[in-house]
């Protein structure tokens, strides 16, 4: 694991006002116009990350807006709807630095308003717009503020919403999806925390949830997180200016993205790729799973190599009906193999599989994986937030989701590299 991110201190948010540098510098990647620097999914990351600037006007309008909103109404809500977007919806909901308020309506049953906020995403217009566009006339019929995080290429006509989002892809096609799908994460972590610091200048403050990693996390979360049905606010002295949390968190990316394209890294997938190719030459499978966020689903969408995904979460028992001695197994964990609320890491041994796996080290040795055949390193740190906030968790914003899903993809496209024509199908 790389020391990438500082621990997040309530002192270090006067550091975070001096960062007032021109963006493009802040988070232009030194290897993106390399010739011979990594290319596919991280290229096309970086490239995007370089125009998120052009972004940030409208997603600080957006964060003010949706805060005053939320001051001015009592029964205002933050609205994510799952089932149409999970991928997305898994790393904005009950998510660690994430807004403890943010939930799916149905986790809200009789508590919705005509003053509530709606969070969506688009994929690819051509896969799922479609089921976001009517749930965005419906949300729109209720009187709800609807924020999309999507392309504008590809925007059907008649849309009506209160803003878009432009995740940058060139038209609407599906074989955007994966990057949209990150750079709308992205997008939407710079406006919820652009959200929390425009309460902090109204002297309110949102519930942010702390990681289930750091000690203390569940008496902070049963406070801020109260029930579904109620709405947490606090009291702040300490006023946030606008763009300062979005560029700290730009800037901390921007410094993911550089580490993944450093020469461990690199190394590191490529030889999965390389155990991946021999096992499925042997005629042997190659299984996936993983119990983050964002790649619980993301692993059975847009697939493009023979990879075969399952679930695990809430069911590790379940394991040995997908996963056999002779298969080989690729795991994303979070910190360690397993979690407070599953022993994945003993489940995937039980079966005999070989195991290649990538988390962040446990202090606890006996979570991690010395027996790994490989090991992809993730590159974030506990607590999994990294813009620092002047109250209680005293930093938000996340950047594992965007770690796995980079990682997933980049050992996709080195696997396809090796297999040549043999894909998913």
């Amino acid at each position: 694991m790389f020391p990438l991110f500082q621990q997040c201190s309530r002192s270090s948010l006067v550091r975070t006002a001096l960062v007032s540098l021109p963006l493009l510098g802040l988070i232009q990647p030194s290897w993106s116009q390399a010739q011979d620097g990594p290319s596919g999914i991280l290229h096309a990351f970086a490239t995007r990350l370089t125009q998120t600037e052009e972004r940030l006007p409208i997603i600080l309008r957006a964060a003010e807006l949706a805060a005053r909103r939320f001051l001015e109404h009592e029964d205002a809500f933050i609205n994510v709807p799952y089932a149409v977007q999970m991928s997305f919806a898994e790393e904005i909901v009950n998510r660690a630095g994430g807004l403890a308020n943010a939930l799916p309506a149905e986790e809200r049953p009789g508590h919705a308003s005509a003053h509530d906020i709606a969070l969506l995403s688009v994929r690819a217009w051509n896969v799922d717009g479609p089921a976001i566009l009517e749930l965005a006339k419906e949300y729109r019929r209720r009187g709800w503020m609807v924020i999309l995080f999507a392309s504008e290429s590809g925007r059907p006509d008649g849309l009506e919403i209160a803003f878009l989002v432009d995740n940058g892809a060139r038209s609407g096609a599906a074989a955007h999806a994966p990057v949209n799908a990150l750079i709308n994460v992205l997008h939407a972590h710079l406006w919820a925390s652009e959200f929390a610091a425009a309460l902090t200048r109204r002297d309110r403050f949102p519930g942010v949830l702390l990681s289930v990693a750091v000690a203390g996390s569940d008496e902070h979360n049963r406070k801020v997180r109260a029930n579904p049905g109620t709405r947490f606010l606090g009291e702040c002295g300490t006023r946030m200016p606008p763009g300062t949390a979005a560029r700290v968190y730009l800037e901390q990316v921007r410094r993911l993205a550089d580490s993944l394209a450093g020469e461990r890294t690199q190394q590191q997938v490529q030889a999965a790729a390389d155990l991946v190719r021999s096992t499925l030459d042997s005629g042997k499978r190659v299984k996936v799973s993983s119990c983050t966020h964002f790649l619980m689903s993301e692993i059975f969408q847009n697939r493009l190599t023979p990879l075969e995904p399952f679930p695990i979460v809430w069911q590790s028992s379940n394991t040995a009906r997908h996963l056999g001695r002779d298969d080989l197994m690729i795991w994303f964990g979070y910190v360690g193999m397993s979690t407070i609320y599953e022993d994945y890491g003993g489940a995937l041994r039980r079966t005999g599989a070989k195991l290649v796996a990538s988390y962040v080290p446990d202090q606890n040795r006996a979570n991690n994986a010395a027996d790994a055949a490989c090991l992809i390193e993730q590159t974030w740190e506990p607590p999994d937030a990294v813009v620092p906030i002047p109250f209680p968790p005293d930093c938000m914003s996340p950047v594992s989701g965007l770690n796995v899903g980079l990682l997933y993809r980049m050992l996709e496209e080195k696997i396809l590299e090796l297999l040549g024509n043999r894909s998913a199908e």
